[in-house]
């Protein structure tokens, strides 16, 4: 079994937030709850969340594509899977990271494998066979 590492699926910096507890954070910060409180940590100075996510769905499309039909173990902090989800789930910034639960330590995601082409790309290009065939003829 192979094992690589990739930076592409490490925990999100949390820059200037780094070692902080969570009080702390909403001492400092004015947050009324916890998802002021993630508001507050995710944007931080070093990696806003914006960029962690494209990171991590950059990675998660990389990893699909090289090992196309293959399974893959990914293990990763748990706040990695919410870009993850977000991209196989048609979901909002705001509901991946703010309004939906994240996975949970120890947790076992089964992700769904992605196709290089669906089935209806197939039939396009098969249709498209026949035609070119046709008007060869």
């Amino acid at each position: 079994m192979e094992i690589i590492e990739d930076e592409a699926f490490r925990e999100q910096s949390f820059g200037e937030f780094r070692g902080m507890s969570h009080e702390q954070i909403k001492e400092k910060f004015g947050c009324k709850d916890d998802r002021d409180l993630t508001r507050v940590y995710r944007n931080n100075s070093l990696e806003l969340a914006t960029q962690f996510e494209a990171r991590v769905q950059a990675g998660y499309l990389k990893l699909a594509e090289t090992y196309q039909g293959k399974n893959v173990l990914l293990i990763s902090h748990g706040g990695v899977f919410r870009p993850i989800n977000r991209y196989l789930n048609a979901l909002t910034h705001e509901e991946a990271f703010y309004t939906l639960g994240g996975v949970h330590n120890g947790a076992m995601v089964k992700l769904p494998r992605l196709p290089k082409y669906n089935p209806l790309d197939r039939w396009i290009v098969s249709e498209l066979q026949v035609l070119i065939g046709e008007v060869r003829a």
